[in-house]
């Protein structure tokens, strides 16, 4: 029954179901639009545009709903948009782009699983607001930019403020890069993504503050719904996401099965946060964050109790460190196949820099409520925005010293979807263990640790035979990389320029499991086996005229005769890569239809993997 109401409220959330949706409209791209719309949320912005959901009214004084995203060209003159606010204007009206070289993340499906579609363009001379529309959500925005202009105006700034909105108000727009990959790579991004931790605390704090309705009757049954309302409060100033509205959740509903004196089963809890969120909405079970939160929270609550009785520590100390590294541990190992297969990487570091920051986070959190609420009262005193920013800053600074010892990250891990599938396998005959039939729980382990390995095996070998030959695409340049087994040779322009790896070349060598890279300047000819090979012709547009090739690369707009040449070689397939004339593109396409050869242009289509190329029929 659960499983049809889940499918029937995920139908309905697809366009396809909805009539006057913007991408059942016949809108054609790459044209400009009028729109009218409102701001439902605000998004970190970029070096070029501020970004926005926009929950669309009209196009082109059609109605046509749905969630698009707004790009707005930043200027300095006018003011950003706020949630709430209902605009009109002019934009254009653009696809999301696939990604145009091979990489895990795929931004166009990403943004489908936001249910976005498409991307409205658009400066702020060509927007009016002509409404604004308050709202829970729009209140809660006002509330974090009263916060942070009263936190600036005591006193705080740079990374901490910076942190005290990551940990405290949801905002991690402004943390830098730097501080990002430093938590990232020590294993403590959670604690700048509010979660159940923060949440925990939060209920202890609204505990503490309620504790006088116990000595009334009256008083005392209104404390739950006092706590719940707190919980909720925070949790709307925090910006509602997937881990603070299920933390929320299931510290509300035990919240409410405490007041009624019931039995509780923290599972069901959890799974009762799970169904009603999905029914809110269904698109949150493809979210990365969705997905490492509900997994990492059911692996703590079933495997850390049989963990914890494994050793049971004597002194206070030994059992602070002990609580910590075996939570710590069992969410690592219960997110690990997620991780392996989404990021390719995996850190030893996360239990050093756990034991470093968790027995101190609720110390910390307190301090930045306590200023929160002086600030907001006006109270704020100097010393103390100086004790706290300095307990900031030594946090940043111990998180860096761990994440700087990278001979203990393991990054570049190949691990394909089957891989991940037989391991939740093995995490899932774990969760489901029962003691009562051993029997039944050993069987079910072992198949499933079969299964993995088998599957391993095969990968591995994959892994280590895999050899292919890449054109990607880069501006304006020429980049082909060669893989054999756990090595990548980059091949470009020139090798005297920057040592940093761009974003292309990093990503194909996360997924392919790359572990060496060397980069060494393009050749004229490549060999793919013994029977093909790439021909590479620059601008010069010398060849070896005597060499037959199946696959030709023309870079750097070389002046060739290609009716001539393509007489002469008969290729099956031309390549051009971004290095050439736009203009070049269409003159060789056109003389290749003439002739029947495959062309593929690197421009516009994207990058090519020559192992996998087939000739159209």
């Amino acid at each position: 029954m659960l499983f049809f109401i889940g499918y029937a409220r995920a139908q309905l959330e697809s366009p396809l179901l909805q009539k006057n949706h913007y991408a059942q409209s016949d809108i054609s791209h790459q044209t400009p639009v009028q729109f009218q719309g409102e701001i439902t949320e605000v998004l970190k912005a970029n070096a070029y545009n501020d970004k926005y959901y926009l929950e669309l009214f009209q196009i082109n004084s059609q109605d046509n709903r749905g969630k698009i995203l707004l790009k707005v060209k930043k200027d300095s003159l006018n003011k950003p948009l706020k949630i709430g606010h209902q605009i009109h204007g002019i934009a254009t009206f653009k696809d999301l782009n696939s990604p145009q070289n091979p990489q895990r993340f795929n931004y166009k499906a990403y943004m489908k699983f936001q249910s976005v579609y498409a991307t409205l363009d658009t400066q702020n001379e060509y927007i009016e607001v002509y409404k604004l529309n308050y709202s829970l959500k729009s209140h809660a925005d006002e509330v974090r930019f009263i916060i942070k202009n009263k936190l600036e105006n005591a006193g705080f700034n740079g990374e901490p403020l910076n942190l005290i909105e990551a940990m405290l108000l949801g905002r991690r727009d402004n943390i830098s890069k730097e501080t990002l990959s430093n938590f990232q790579d020590s294993g403590v991004i959670h604690v700048l993504a509010i979660s159940g931790l923060h949440v925990g605390i939060i209920l202890i704090f609204l505990h503490w503050l309620t504790y006088f309705t116990l000595y009334n009757r009256l008083t005392r049954l209104a404390r739950p719904l006092i706590v719940i309302i707190g919980l909720w409060g925070f949790a709307f100033i925090a910006g509602l996401s997937p881990s603070v509205v299920r933390a929320t959740l299931m510290f509300s509903i035990l919240s409410f099965s405490y007041f009624l004196q019931r039995r509780t089963s923290t599972v069901n809890i959890l799974c009762v946060a799970l169904l009603l969120m999905l029914i809110y909405q269904p698109q949150y079970l493809f979210q990365v964050g969705f997905q490492l939160s509900f997994t990492a929270v059911l692996g703590i609550l079933i495997l850390h109790p049989r963990l914890k009785k494994i050793y049971q520590p004597r002194y206070f100390l030994d059992r602070i460190i002990w609580d910590v590294l075996s939570v710590s541990i069992i969410a690592q190992i219960s997110v690990l196949p997620l991780l392996l297969y989404y990021f390719n990487q995996a850190s030893a570091l996360f239990w050093l820099a756990n034991i470093i920051v968790i027995p101190f986070l609720g110390i910390i959190l307190g301090f930045g409520i306590f200023s929160i609420v002086l600030s907001l009262l006006g109270l704020m005193i100097k010393p103390l925005v100086v004790a706290y920013s300095f307990i900031l800053e030594t946090l940043l600074k111990a998180i860096e010293w761990v994440a700087v010892q990278d001979q203990f990250i393991f990054a570049n891990i190949y691990f394909n979807k089957a891989m991940l599938w037989t391991s939740l396998l093995i995490l899932i005959s774990l969760l489901v263990w029962d003691n009562k039939s051993k029997i039944r729980s050993y069987t079910f382990l072992n198949i499933s640790v079969s299964a993995f390995l088998i599957v391993f095996l095969n990968a591995y070998k994959t892994y280590k035979n895999q050899s292919d030959l890449f054109v990607l695409k880069s501006y304006n340049k020429s980049l082909i990389i060669e893989i054999n087994g756990s090595e990548m040779i980059v091949y470009k322009d020139s090798i005297t320029e920057s040592k940093e790896k761009d974003y292309a070349t990093k990503s194909l060598a996360q997924l392919k499991g790359i572990q060496t890279i060397q980069e060494r300047p393009l050749k004229n000819i490549y060999k793919l086996n013994q029977n093909k090979s790439l021909l590479v012709i620059d601008s010069l547009g010398a060849y070896e005229k005597n060499h037959l090739n199946d696959y030709v690369l023309l870079r750097s707009s070389p002046k060739i005769n290609l009716e001539r040449f393509i007489s002469s070689t008969k290729p099956k397939l031309i390549i051009a890569d971004a290095s050439n004339y736009r203009s070049y593109l269409n003159r060789w396409k056109s003389t290749c239809e003439k002739y029947n050869i495959d062309f593929h242009s690197i421009y516009e289509n994207g990058a090519l993997e020559l192992s996998k190329f087939k000739k159209l029929p």
